[in-house]
């Protein structure tokens, strides 16, 4: 059900992939499913026609809203007796609070609910190369629902037992690309302030995203915080960076703000330490705890 993009994609590839017929898709708009349907795949004109037909319904609406006007009405719907147990899975970025609602609300009704968020642009869609996120779920679920999953997913990752930690672990990975592409901006306008060719930052991306982030990122999920560049050196290069982006005319919102929690860290004792230790400076703003208890 509803058929954006990435989700058009991955039906095109589920409906390739599948084993017990062929797909049943609708959509507000029916000239979207018109490709799908040259490719095999069967139009309906409503969600109770899926309902009515369908053990296995998979959903990709814009909002926490829709996503529950949409399971309102696939529940309300009669089913045939000799149907298996209906399961609907929502692919939609959504709260967790919604993912609970929808849960309590199929479970009522004795439907089974899936959250199954996906991480990939559309181009992974097409490859059947997306990651799926399920929470949630006993074995025998998931032991239904996963061939249809990886009809469009190379990975199913089950993230625990709570309903709602689907979603939450989606947003906090939705978290990375809005910050990331607004540091991406600013490096970018970096460059060319100083005539550098973008080509050349696109080049080292690679390493830093596969092997030096990675690397800090390990560090602070361990705080292991005994090796690398201290806390000192940290605020030089961040000084450094700055400096680099008042004398070019840019702003640097996000060293800005490295550069105070550098010095927080300073301040309570840490200056020894990796500079990856201005993670505990978040954590204690955030009442979290630091991790350094018995290490120092």
């Amino acid at each position: 059900m509803a058929l954006n993009i990435q989700s058009r994609l991955f039906a095109r590839t589920a409906s390739s992939s599948s084993h017990n017929g062929p797909l049943r898709v609708y959509n507000r708009s029916p000239e979207k499913t018109a490709p799908l349907v040259a490719a095999g795949s069967i139009a309906l004109n409503s969600p109770a026609a899926l309902a009515q037909q369908c053990s296995i319904v998979h959903v990709m609406m814009a909002n926490d809203a829709a996503v529950l006007e949409t399971i309102t009405a696939l529940l309300a719907t009669p089913r045939p007796a000799t149907l298996p147990q209906l399961v609907v899975l929502n692919h939609a970025t959504v709260s967790p609070t919604c993912a609970r609602t929808a849960h309590a609300m199929c479970t009522a009704k004795g439907a089974i609910f899936v959250p199954c968020p996906v991480m990939g642009r559309p181009e992974r869609a097409k490859e059947a190369k997306l990651g799926a996120i399920v929470s949630g779920l006993d074995k025998a679920v998931l032991a239904r629902v996963e061939p249809s999953i990886r009809c469009f997913s190379e990975n199913v990752t089950d993230v625990g037992a709570d309903i709602g930690a689907a979603n939450a672990f989606k947003l906090v990975l939705n978290y990375h690309l809005p910050v990331g592409m607004e540091m991406i901006t600013e490096a970018m306008c970096l460059m060319d302030k100083n005539g550098i060719d973008r080509k050349h930052l696109l080049a080292f991306y690679p390493f830093i995203l596969s092997i030096a982030l990675p690397g800090y990122a390990s560090v602070i999920a361990s705080s292991s915080f005994h090796q690398g560049m201290s806390v000192a050196n940290g605020i030089k290069d961040v000084d450094l960076i700055l400096g680099l982006g008042r004398d070019s005319g840019v702003k640097l919102k996000y060293a800005e703000v490295a550069r105070e929690r550098l010095v927080k860290a300073l301040e309570r004792g840490r200056g020894d330490l990796d500079w990856a230790v201005m993670a505990t400076v978040i954590r204690e703003e955030n009442g979290v705890e630091t991790g350094l208890k018995g290490k120092l």
